[in-house]
């Protein structure tokens, strides 16, 4: 089984950070940075089996060298940083979940297109965490000791249905039951009790069967009350604001956000469609296209127009299984 595990960070020149130099540790190559002439090689480091690059359609073949790459990112670099959202003083990448996702979508495409027998494992109800160099794996090591408490915790929320049912919905609406037997897989090794467990999630109560809509014959997937009440509201909500008009936010306002918030081109496309006449939008990304920050972008448009009290606690309703439907 493939594990689902992406990590994105910022890395900024003014604080001493150095985007060379950690393209020199993840690569385990030679790198010498244009900016100070430094050069940062951690040869002494065990090498990666594979590293790489992957480039956008468009971009410069010239890219796939990381010494090219990365000396490229210092020199763009701008000492006014866009704003960023920061948690216990540290900056905080906005997508930063959504990126293990697109990574996951990304593997799973790979293997399918290849005709690999390979699947990416659910994530588990407490995920763990990355342990590190081998010299942090000494026995009694505190990251070892916590590795172990969230696998001991892990076993016990799979043999919980309820627990269960929250893991795998957690990032798709639906699942099957193949879906059931690898994640109960990765916690309970026997056979017996792993059989026991499945019967249980599968006559869970909150559990719901999908059939086809026009056969009315089983479709082999599978959701919760939960998820199903979650799209219940969502569609009501969506039918009442369908029907209502509402003002767009006016020219001037609007230039201000996208001024302030140096949004993409499709990204501007998606805040003028929601910020214009009328009561309901749609907006639709995959994982890590920047939504989050459009839609950040779109509340600082309703709430500079006067509107704070139409939001929900101040920022979108947006509903993970529409793509970002949002009410203003």
């Amino acid at each position: 089984m493939a594990i689902q595990f992406a990590r994105a960070r910022y890395i900024s020149g003014s604080t001493g950070g150095s985007a060379v130099r950690s393209a020199a540790y993840n690569g385990r190559a030679a790198i010498t940075a244009e900016r100070t002439g430094e050069v940062y090689y951690f040869r002494h480091r065990q090498a990666p089996e594979h590293h790489g690059v992957l480039l956008p359609e468009g971009a410069a073949e010239q890219f796939r060298n990381i010494e090219a790459l990365w000396n490229t990112a210092e020199a763009a670099e701008r000492r006014q940083h866009p704003e960023v959202r920061r948690a216990g003083g540290r900056a905080v990448v906005a997508d930063a979940e959504a990126w293990g996702a697109l990574w996951r979508d990304h593997q799973i495409r790979y293997f399918q297109e290849r005709g690999v027998d390979v699947e990416v494992d659910p994530t588990a109800v407490h995920p763990g965490q990355h342990i590190g160099p081998v010299r942090m794996r000494k026995s009694g090591a505190e990251i070892l000791e916590h590795a172990e408490e969230i696998r001991r915790a892990n076993e016990a929320a799979a043999r919980d249905p309820e627990q269960v049912l929250a893991a795998l919905t957690r990032n798709n609406a639906t699942f099957t039951e193949r879906d059931v037997d690898r994640y109960l897989a990765k916690f309970i090794d026997d056979d017996a009790e792993r059989a026991a467990t499945k019967a249980t999630v599968l006559e869970h109560q909150r559990l719901v069967a999908l059939h086809d809509r026009e056969s009315g014959e089983a479709a082999g997937r599978f959701t919760t009350r939960a998820v199903r009440e979650q799209e219940q509201v969502a569609l009501t909500d969506a039918a009442a604001l369908a029907g209502a008009r509402g003002s767009a936010v006016s020219m001037r306002i609007a230039k201000v956000v996208e001024d302030g918030r140096q949004l993409r081109t499709d990204q501007k496309a998606a805040f003028a469609h929601a910020i214009g006449a009328g009561r309901l939008a749609l907006i639709e990304g995959r994982a890590g296209t920047g939504k989050s920050y459009t839609l950040a972008a779109i509340h600082d448009a309703h709430a500079l127009a006067g509107r704070r009290g139409a939001w929900r606690g101040g920022q979108p309703s947006v509903h993970r299984h529409f793509g970002g439907a949002l009410r203003r």
